[in-house]
């Protein structure tokens, strides 16, 4: 089966965590829209969907500027406790963000 891209919209507060280091998972609520991205439903089983990686973007206001970064996909889990899709990160393979401020 050929593997896609999953492309995402992201707040800037979560896509800097995620460039810089400090978060390694994406949850998603566990929606019929994001079902349907995240899973493949053959009869009564869910299979997650496996991608080539994740791509990432947020605009920023009215500048016209996106943000927007690359990131290793490793998997996904339908956490039914939390309700919710955990979208499991690796290494960030490309990024457009500036520099962390001190």
């Amino acid at each position: 089966m050929e593997k896609h891209n999953l492309t995402l919209r992201i707040k800037r507060i979560w896509l800097e965590e995620i460039v810089f280091g400090k978060k390694k998972i994406e949850f998603r609520d566990n929606s019929e829209f994001y079902a349907q991205r995240l899973m493949i439903y053959r009869g009564d089983d869910e299979i997650p969907r496996e991608f080539e990686c994740v791509e990432f973007y947020c605009p920023i206001g009215a500048t016209g500027k996106i943000l927007r970064a690359t990131v290793e996909f490793k998997k996904t889990i339908c956490n039914l406790k939390k309700n919710c899709f955990e979208i499991h990160l690796g290494k960030i393979i490309s990024h457009n963000l500036p520099k962390p401020r001190k």
